[in-house]
């Protein structure tokens, strides 16, 4: 009874561990102190694979590893299939979801008939680091978007206010002596063109700045980007946010840049004076968050994760 008490007790704090961190390396440090605690073990380390089939260690603890990567030869080859002794007293397992990602080490004494549920420890361990992968993955290709929405915006928006204004200066240089009006009129148009763009570049600085939900946590964070980009960009804002989302990291950082773009776009094609930001969870879980708008210029959009404006 009480060893099954002790399994369950890990299972639950290995869930937790999952839900709550999304850095890859802090989650796998803190899955693996877990782990030896259960198995006893004096040491224990996570090994991945790389992209060339090397074994790269991610996570090592007292515990003698090479320190750079190395191709799995002999029985760390036979680790990637199962569960195998690679040293006295060193039991490696494979990390399988969806095929091989790494390996699991543990050092100590009478592995052996701990394998059946160290293995699957390993496959909890195999699936963080799949979802820890493709979430990477996502980001990267999010960076990649971002980037070409930043090289259209500079092209359609600053790129031909630049040249737009380029024009005018050279209007008003040929008409400065023949109608001094019409040239002091394309001065002007270049004056509000010019503080138009500064503003608009302002803006996409202060969406491009780096974001630390975890000083803060997501909520805070939400009130004080909202505040300060709706004092930067020159409305009022008004928000409606639940006491807790309970959502994993990952899922913030997500709903957070889908804001952030809101209010870009807000401030971008509604020149709004007021706007109002509404998170209210949805489903029976309370993991889906939805935000809805009155203005005319908003009324197409589906439901989802978005700013309101009023």
């Amino acid at each position: 009874m009480v060893a099954r008490s002790r399994d369950l007790l890990t299972l639950f704090e290995v869930d937790q561990a999952l839900k709550a961190e999304a850095n890859l390396d802090r989650l796998l440090e803190n899955l693996l102190e877990r782990i030896r605690d259960w198995a006893g073990a004096e040491g224990g380390g996570v090994l991945l694979l790389d992209e060339e089939g090397f074994l790269v260690p991610r996570v090592v603890r007292n515990l003698s590893l090479p320190a750079h990567p190395f191709l799995p030869e002999g029985p760390w080859k036979g680790a990637l299939e199962g569960p195998v002794f690679v040293a006295p007293k060193t039991l490696a397992l494979p990390l399988k979801a969806r095929g091989t990602v790494g390996v699991l080490v543990l050092k100590g004494e009478d592995l052996s008939r701990r394998i059946p549920f160290l293995s699957f420890l390993a496959s909890q361990v195999a699936l963080a680091v799949r979802n820890a992968q493709a979430y990477l993955r996502a980001e990267e290709l999010a960076i990649n978007e971002e980037r070409t929405r930043i090289a259209r915006e500079i092209h359609d928006g600053l790129a031909q206010s630049l040249a737009f204004m380029a024009l005018k200066l050279d209007l008003a240089e040929r008409l400065l002596d023949k109608d001094r009006e019409a040239a002091l009129r394309a001065l002007a148009e270049v004056k509000d063109t010019l503080r138009s763009q500064i503003r608009e570049v302002r803006r996409s600085i202060f969406a491009l700045r780096p974001i630390d939900l975890e000083r803060y946590g997501f909520l805070e964070s939400v009130r004080r980007y909202a505040q300060a980009f709706a004092e930067q960009a020159g409305f009022r804002v008004h928000l409606s946010l639940p006491e807790a989302v309970g959502l994993s990291q990952a899922s913030e950082l997500v709903l957070f840049r889908v804001l952030q773009e809101a209010l870009t776009n807000a401030a971008k094609h509604a020149k709004p004076t007021r706007v109002e930001v509404v998170l209210e969870p949805l489903g029976e879980r309370g993991r889906g968050l939805w935000c809805g708008t009155t203005a005319k210029a908003f009324k197409t959009l589906r439901p989802r994760a978005w700013a309101a404006l009023a």
